[in-house]
């Protein structure tokens, strides 16, 4: 846990410039890892029920267009 707090405290005493470094670098590796476990739940078949689930919802007229 002292790790976390170390961090959090870097994180707090960050310039602007660097703290907005910090920040787009976080969140490409955020939305870098989320691609990874949706592919990797995607090849094990662990959507495989939600997708059939939203085609059926399809079918029967439960969707609407975004």
């Amino acid at each position: 846990m002292e790790t976390i707090e170390q961090l959090e405290d870097a994180v707090m005493h960050l310039s602007p410039d660097d703290y907005r470094r910090f920040y787009d670098w976080f969140i490409r590796m955020d939305h870098e890892k989320w691609d990874r476990e949706i592919e990797e739940d995607a090849a094990n078949g662990r959507l495989a029920a939600y997708a059939h689930e939203a085609v059926m919802d399809y079918r029967a007229g439960r969707c609407r267009r975004m």
